[in-house]
């Protein structure tokens, strides 16, 4: 069973909601160049993206970096901006359940 996607390339911090079209964004969806495709209902696992130099974004998310820790209790997601501060943070337990740990203002909550 996949628990967690981590990817990168697209210029946009990004986190979806497993079994949701919706994502914790630091660009409304809607603002993307391409149209994010509504398939996040199809699955069960977070998707995590890095982000990259864009105009879109502030300085600070030019270059993002994720950190995963995986135990037998589960995995810990966190991402941080290019100076170090963290802006999310997240807990996968063994079934999948998705767990918030902290996640900063400018990381809002969008549907697609």
């Amino acid at each position: 069973k996949i628990h967690l996607w981590i990817g990168g390339h697209v210029h946009r911090p990004f986190r979806s909601i497993p079994l949701k079209n919706s994502c914790f964004s630091m660009i409304d969806p809607a603002e993307f160049e391409q149209p994010h495709p509504k398939v996040g209902e199809r699955y069960s696992f977070p998707v995590v993206v890095t982000g990259g130099p864009t105009g879109k974004l502030p300085e600070n998310m030019y270059f993002t970096s994720v950190y995963v820790e995986v135990k037998p209790e589960g995995i810990s997601v966190r991402s941080y901006d290019r100076f170090c501060k963290e802006f999310d943070s997240f807990r996968i337990s063994p079934d999948g359940t998705v767990t918030d740990i902290f996640r900063s203002d400018e990381f809002k909550f969008y549907e697609y």
